[in-house]
C-alpha cells in the first residue's frame, strides 16, 4: 500500500507540472501492465503444459518478434534484412541458450528454459541493431573503396573485411559498455533478480558469469551468420551493394 501511494503522489507531481507526461505515463503503464500479463500468461501456459514442442515454439515465436523488432530499428528495407536477421537471431538464440542449458543441466525446467530465451533475446534487441547498422552503413558509405578493391583483384571476402571489422567492433563495444559500469553503484538487474529470488550471492555472481560469457559468444556468432547469410540479398552479382 505504501509503495501505491508513493507512486500516486509522484504521478500527481506529474499532474500538476506536466499534465502531456501525466498522460503519456498513464499510455505506457497500461502498455507495461498488459505486456507483464501477456508474458505472464505464456510463462504459465508453457510450464503447465510442460512439453518440449511447446517451449520450442515459445522460442521460435521470440525469435520471429525479436527479429522483426531488430529490422525495424536498422530502418532498412525489411525484405532485404528479414531472412540474415532472423538466421542470425535464431543461431545467436541457440549459442546463447543451449550453451547455458547444458551448464545447468542439473537444474533444467520448463521456467528456466523460458528464461533464458528471454535473456537471451533482450541481449539481441539491443546488441544486434546497433551492430547491423554499423555494417549496413559502412558499405553504403565504402562504395567506392569496395570497387577499387574488387577492381584491383581482391576477393568479395577481403573487399567487406573493413565493414565485418566495424560491425564485431560495434557489437562488442555496445556489450562492453554495460559490464565495465561501477558494479557497486550500478549492479546489473539479473543480478539483483537472482539475489530477490533468495539465490546465494556467489552462486548469483557465478550465473551471471555464465551470463556475459554467453550472450558475448552468442553476439559475435549472430553477427558472423547475418553477414554470411545476407550477402546473398544485400550485394548484386558484381558484388555490389544494392541498398
Amino acid at each position: 500500500m505504501l509503495l501505491l501511494l508513493l507512486t500516486g503522489i509522484a504521478v500527481s507531481v506529474f499532474v500538476v507540472v506536466c499534465h502531456n507526461m501525466a498522460q503519456r505515463l498513464m499510455k505506457s503503464s497500461v502498455v507495461i501492465i498488459c505486456g507483464l500479463l501477456v508474458f505472464g500468461g505464456c510463462m504459465w501456459g508453457l510450464c503447465w503444459m510442460n512439453r518440449w514442442w511447446a517451449c520450442l515454439v515459445w522460442a521460435l515465436a521470440v525469435s520471429v518478434a525479436a527479429s522483426l523488432l531488430i529490422v525495424k530499428k536498422t530502418r532498412q528495407p525489411m525484405r532485404i534484412l528479414m531472412p540474415g536477421v532472423l538466421f542470425a537471431v535464431m543461431a545467436g538464440m541457440l549459442v546463447g541458450t543451449g550453451s547455458l542449458l547444458l551448464c545447468l543441466s542439473k537444474c533444467y525446467s520448463t521456467l528456466l528454459f523460458v528464461t533464458l530465451v528471454a535473456i537471451s533475446s533482450v541481449y539481441q534487441c539491443g546488441v544486434l541493431p546497433i551492430a547491423f547498422q554499423t555494417y549496413i552503413g559502412s558499405l553504403l558509405h565504402t562504395k567506392e573503396h569496395t570497387v577499387y578493391l574488387l577492381a584491383n583483384g581482391s576477393s568479395h571476402l577481403e573487399a567487406l573485411m573493413p565493414s565485418i571489422r566495424r560491425a564485431l567492433r560495434a557489437s562488442v563495444l555496445t556489450l562492453l559498455r554495460e559490464w565495465v559500469k561501477p558494479l557497486i553503484l550500478v549492479p546489473p538487474l539479473l543480478l539483483c533478480g537472482l539475489l530477490m529470488a533468495g539465490m546465494p550471492v556467489m552462486s548469483a555472481v557465478a550465473m551471471l558469469l555464465l551470463v556475459f560469457l554467453a550472450v558475448f559468444s552468442s553476439t559475435v556468432f549472430s553477427v558472423v551468420v547475418f553477414i554470411w547469410v545476407s550477402d546473398r540479398y544485400l550485394f548484386d552479382k558484381q558484388g555490389l551493394i544494392i541498398l
